[in-house]
């Protein structure tokens, strides 16, 4: 079974850990001296290639997964956990490429509470999700991607209801649009530092 490894140029030779290697079927578990699962490899498909990588904490929990889910040769989800094991991000590459253009974190229940998406595959972040009790309740948009957040979206039982827009690059929102229950145009209220200046209707509104 293959898996590829990185060198450490920078610090050096790493000695290699002390242990045991056992196989049976499509798995290949590494163990340390004390009897300890140490890393632990899957051959899903049976092409005698590592398609799941994971690594134990000295506790027995798992550290972290590496997989490569369609079986390309790359590694395309990546998943992290503390040492309690609770999973704390997860990166994957909707891309298929062998770097993760989105993350997702958790809290301590699992539940989601941010996404990140790189969706240029220019390594930023363009837009930033924000969840409550599993669903979408803001999103931050960098559209031009200048590294900066200039679309702010409020979302309410699962649709948007406004987006907050910095139409002059200041770094302040100076419009807001809103949108009925139906996911239509409502309305755009121009805004001042301090206060709504005005308001536009939508059409026959």
């Amino acid at each position: 079974m293959a898996v590829a490894v990185m060198a450490c140029r920078d610090r050096g030779p790493v000695p290699a850990p002390q242990g045991y290697l056992f196989e049976k079927g499509p798995y290949q578990g590494f163990y340390d001296r004390g009897g300890k699962l140490m890393r632990l490899l899957y051959d899903q498909n049976g092409d005698k290639k590592a398609d799941v990588v994971l690594l134990f904490y000295p506790n027995g929990k798992p550290r972290q997964v590496e997989a490569d889910t369609d079986f390309d040769g790359n590694i395309d989800r990546w998943q992290y956990y503390s040492e309690a094991g609770v999973a704390e991000k997860e990166g994957y590459s909707r891309a298929g490429n062998a770097k993760p253009d989105t993350w997702q974190y958790f809290d301590v229940k699992g539940s989601i509470t941010r996404r990140e998406i790189d969706e240029n595959g220019d390594g930023k972040v363009d837009r930033v999700e924000n969840f409550q009790n599993g669903r979408v309740a803001a999103v931050g948009i960098d559209s031009d991607g200048d590294g900066k957040i200039e679309r702010w979206q409020t979302w309410v039982g699962g649709r948007m209801v406004s987006e907050e827009i910095d139409s002059d690059g200041d770094g302040i929102s100076d419009r807001r649009l809103r949108y009925g229950a139906n996911g239509q145009f409502a309305g755009m209220d121009v805004l001042t530092t301090r206060a709504v200046k005005a308001t536009a209707a939508a059409p026959g509104r």
